[in-house]
């Protein structure tokens, strides 16, 4: 939990979080694992980062 209230504290566009996580929720409820994959990758990348 100390780690996720941290990585909660270093972003600064919550919006773009909210997107971010329904386009993974979208790529995974349409059962195209690939597609999960590459969008989770995507989200994963892009916030590694600003908390880097």
């Amino acid at each position: 939990m100390g780690r996720l209230h941290w990585l909660f504290g270093q972003i600064s566009d919550f919006d773009q979080v909210c997107r971010e996580h329904a386009v993974l929720c979208a790529a995974i409820e349409s059962g195209d694992p690939v597609l999960a994959a590459k969008e989770a990758q995507k989200h994963v990348l892009s916030y590694r980062k600003q908390t880097l």
